[in-house]
């Protein structure tokens, strides 16, 4: 467990790093440094209530959407998603989409109505037949 402050926040999480036998230090590797640094944004996100990069990933998934068809359909910049889902924490209103989103698969429908022509014909068929089925589903 680590502890540190981020935005204001104090924030505890798990953090992973390697030992070296020879010098007894501790170390992180570049991937630890960045799954460690990403643990603490996740530890911020739910100490203030927003969704984590985990449960933004869910949402995306759960309609079946690349995070780059995800973006456009929600006007915002390509990469807006990846970043939400592998470092940058979201603002309030990202946040809000975001949520919206994982409760109104109708409101998803209507978004792939109203952008269809950003995507791919093969695309926008496969996004609405999972926003369908969701609908049906009741989820």
């Amino acid at each position: 467990m680590e502890e540190n402050i981020f935005k204001d926040e104090h924030v505890e999480y798990v953090v992973e790093y390697q030992f070296c036998e020879h010098t007894g230090d501790f170390f992180e590797e570049e991937d630890q440094l960045k799954r460690n640094f990403l643990a603490m944004k996740n530890a911020y996100r739910e100490k203030v209530g927003l969704l984590t990069t985990k449960q933004i990933s869910e949402i995306r998934e759960k309609y079946g959407i690349t995070r780059r068809d995800l973006s456009l359909l929600l006007g915002w910049r390509t990469k807006e998603i990846t970043h939400y889902e592998e470092c940058q924490v979201q603002d309030s209103a990202h946040e809000m989409i975001l949520r919206k989103l994982d409760s109104d698969p109708d409101w998803f429908v209507q978004l792939l109505e109203e952008g269809k022509e950003k995507l791919s014909e093969a695309a926008y068929k496969r996004y609405l037949a999972n926003g369908t089925a969701l609908l049906e589903d009741g989820a």
